[in-house]
């Protein structure tokens, strides 16, 4: 965290780790640079930061590839890391292939849920709640057989388990390899 003199609001996240957190969000949840180490750089720049002396805290914290840090007075060294990134032609098709390109949940974030699903005692399914997870998981395999949307509406009320339901299907069906969100 920094704090920033004369800004409003406290504490904030250092620019690198803000930069470096969308480069492993889109890393992981775009199809398309998945598996890529190369495919994602990233860099903050502190277009007001004329002074380098009143940046040098900021310079301690480790970067990388997926984390840079520019300031005005590093204009120059931007535009230079910049050239080695970019394309010298147009970039278009690259740009089409990420827009274009599946996505998924965060593949950290499925095991973390399924194993909390299937770890924790309080999620234990009772009765309707293991039969609704069993009917949906039984309508997903007949939907991908026959090639064919299926809907399916959990209902129930307050504290009847739709939430723990919908956790054990997206934990079950991640592990099953499905496309889950």
């Amino acid at each position: 965290l920094v704090e920033v003199a004369g800004m409003p609001g406290g504490p904030r996240l250092h620019p690198v780790a803000h930069v470096k957190g969308y480069c492993d969000y889109l890393s992981d949840f775009a199809h398309a640079v998945a598996d890529q180490p190369d495919a994602l750089a990233g860099l903050a720049y502190l277009h007001n930061a004329t002074d380098p002396s009143a940046v040098a805290e900021l310079r301690a914290y480790p970067g990388g590839i997926t984390g840079r840090l520019f300031t005005a007075a590093d204009r120059g060294d931007m535009i230079d890391f910049l050239r080695t990134r970019l394309a010298p032609v147009s970039g278009h098709t690259a740009g089409d292939t990420l827009l274009k390109s599946a996505v998924a949940p965060s593949q950290q974030l499925l095991k973390v849920a399924a194993a909390e699903v299937r770890d924790r005692p309080q999620f234990h399914l009772l009765g309707n709640q293991q039969l609704a997870v069993d009917l949906v998981l039984h309508e997903v395999e007949m939907s991908r057989a026959a090639d064919r949307k299926r809907v399916v509406i959990v209902t129930g009320g307050p504290g009847s388990g739709k939430s723990v339901i919908a956790l054990s299907l997206l934990g079950e069906l991640a592990r099953r390899g499905r496309t889950v969100l």
